[in-house]
């Protein structure tokens, strides 16, 4: 009989009826013996490592009989990415955790035969949970919000702290969000000048007007959280943000460059937030028809994850047939934490998710072979 199996390279022996399958992904791992002259064992499953000896060894056996067979064998199966075992939820920041990955192939099978030193990292994935999303300072002077993530939020206790000509570079009006306010997931509020404060969501009042117009007048914005965490920030015309030092400085870090520029003295137009990502400067800016309390039709959601590095000790490992299991330690805190492991090659590899609140300080000290199990570590004082 002939049969015939999968890829390249082929043997013609003499042997009985019986087939041979052999699957190569660093090992050939399956071999199917079918009944024939071969002992009449019936179908039999057989392991074999991938190495020429005991190749030789079950071709020289199967030319004991007298049949045909063409053997066709996959060459080894190329890495494709990496996979991370369940990191848990919370880690302390400092404190070593246990973790692990493999080397996968594209089908998601180990590559038992991969043995290498891979680059490891992690990151902070933030998507915003609440950003400005357009500004009138036309007649009406008022602010849009916009929730670009996927879940619900409790803005109970956020502050929103408006800038103009009257008090500039001081705040001209603080506006605290009311108790008990939740912001559903992709959809708008609005604060308006004037009216009586503060309403209820989505329509606020700020309860005085503001000085803003479409000529050379600072015209800023920030958000703030519970804690007075800058959360967001705009800036145009003349509103540079090196001013703003009260109730919170925005730089470094909460606006880059240049206020945004008015293009257009159109009083139908307002600025408006556009794309998927925060910035947090002139770039995610322009100016068209108002849209205030409908979602920009140029903004996109939910908003793409912004990426923070964090340290993780130690900044790589060595895989030894394919797997690689240890303990980690991020230095540093933060919600959304993810692993990377990359190869350099373009074969990548990310962990699930996980929050690292504060924690013990710990230097984290691996021996060479980092698959072994570290037992001490020291704390710093």
């Amino acid at each position: 009989m002939k049969n015939t199996l999968e890829q390249s390279t082929r043997w013609s022996l003499g042997m009985s009826a019986f087939a041979l399958y052999t699957q190569w992904r660093g090992k050939m791992n399956l071999v199917n013996i079918a009944s024939g002259d071969f002992g009449n064992a019936g179908e039999r499953n057989v392991s074999i490592t991938c190495s020429t000896r005991s190749l030789a060894i079950v071709l020289f056996a199967l030319t004991l009989s007298s049949e045909l067979l063409e053997l066709r064998i996959e060459a080894a199966a190329p890495l494709d990415h990496f996979v991370w075992s369940t990191v848990p939820s919370p880690q302390k920041a400092g404190a070593p955790f246990n973790a692990a990955f493999t080397a996968s192939d594209g089908a998601g099978i180990l590559i038992s035969s991969y043995n290498g030193n891979i680059a490891i990292s992690a990151e902070i994935l933030s998507v915003p949970q609440l950003v400005i999303s357009e500004v009138d300072n036309g007649n009406t002077n008022q602010v849009e919000f916009t929730n670009p993530s996927t879940n619900s939020i409790d803005i109970s206790g956020w502050n929103v702290v408006f800038y103009d000509l009257n008090k500039w570079p001081q705040p001209t009006k603080i506006f605290t969000i009311p108790a008990g306010t939740f912001c559903p997931p992709q959809s708008v509020f609005v604060i308006t000048a004037g009216g009586v404060a503060p309403g209820n969501f989505p329509t606020f009042f700020l309860g005085s007007p503001l000085r803003w117009n479409r000529f050379s007048n600072p015209i800023a914005v920030s958000l703030l959280n519970q804690t007075n965490g800058l959360v967001d920030f705009f800036c145009a015309s003349t509103g540079y943000p090196n001013l703003i030092g009260s109730p919170v400085a925005i730089l470094p870090g909460g606006w880059l460059g240049d206020p945004v520029q008015a293009s257009s003295l159109n009083p139908a137009y307002t600025f408006q937030r556009q794309g998927d990502f925060n910035h947090q400067q002139a770039v995610d800016w322009f100016q068209t028809n108002g849209s205030i309390r409908f979602l920009n039709s140029t903004l996109s959601h939910p908003f793409s994850a912004k990426h923070t590095a964090i340290t993780l000790l130690p900044g790589s490992v060595f895989l030894t047939n394919g797997v690689w299991s240890g303990y980690l330690s991020v230095v540093g805190q933060g919600d959304n934490v993810v692993l990377h492991a990359d190869d350099g090659d373009g074969h990548p590899g990310v962990s699930n998710p996980f929050d690292v609140p504060n924690g013990p300080l710990a230097v984290l000290s691996l021996p060479t072979q980092t698959a072994a199990v570290v037992r001490e570590f020291s704390k710093r004082p």
